[in-house]
């Protein structure tokens, strides 16, 4: 079993949000993407985490679930 640190999950959760955000464009586009506000999207941007919903919400998206697997953005998911 795998032990994640605070300071190893912040990171691994910020380089992931950035490669989803870079994949869709920008947080604008990413909301649209996942039927969420732009608000909600940039919250994520500014803690550097995206929430364990929205996770799901990506993984269940038929373009970006191919890429980006809500464990892969939420490392502390079970």
């Amino acid at each position: 079993m795998l032990i994640f640190t605070k300071e190893t999950l912040d990171k691994e959760h910020k380089a992931k949000l950035s490669l989803l955000i870079k994949e869709a464009g920008n947080y604008s586009f990413l909301a649209k993407m996942l039927g969420i506000s732009p608000s909600t999207a940039q919250g994520w941007v500014s803690r550097g985490r995206i929430s364990k919903e929205g996770a799901k919400l990506v993984e269940d998206h038929p373009i970006l679930g191919e890429k980006f697997k809500a464990i892969e953005l939420r490392p502390d998911l079970k």
